[in-house]
């Protein structure tokens, strides 16, 4: 096995480790946060016998017309955002310029556009173990 492919292997078992470690302290914190809100919203002495869901959906009830509010305003900077043509713009401007740091550095261009791509990647990958995790919780 030549150097590249021990390097890419070892790479490879260091991405996983960490999105085991990852997903672990994601459901070690979601579990100390519900049990957090369970002492917080229904206290040591629950005679009621409210469950957390019960009464999150109260309080989802409540504040309904509030955060379909905050969502519609979020939705309207989104789309702000999108039409936006600076901010594409200034995301193409700081990818070339990885780019043009990559290629100063002394690699191929397949070399840098490879070292682009995996960055992403493993940005893409660290957020779906996160996102899934809060999922299964």
């Amino acid at each position: 096995m030549n150097l590249v492919a021990q390097t890419e292997v070892v790479g490879d078992l260091a991405r996983l480790e960490l999105n085991k470690k990852i997903k672990g302290e994601v459901k070690m914190n979601i579990k100390k946060l519900k049990n957090m809100l369970e002492l917080v919203l229904l206290g040591d002495d629950n005679q009621d016998g409210d469950t957390l869901e019960t009464v999150i959906e109260a309080l989802a009830e409540q504040f309904k017309p509030l955060l379909y509010t905050l969502a519609r305003e979020g939705f309207e900077v989104y789309k702000d955002v999108v039409n936006n043509d600076d901010y594409f713009e200034q995301r193409a401007q700081m990818k070339w310029k990885l780019f043009a740091a990559y290629l100063d550095a002394g690699f191929r261009e397949e070399q840098a556009m490879m070292l682009i791509l995996e960055a992403d990647s493993m940005r893409r990958s660290v957020e779906q173990v996160v996102s899934s995790s809060l999922k299964r919780s």
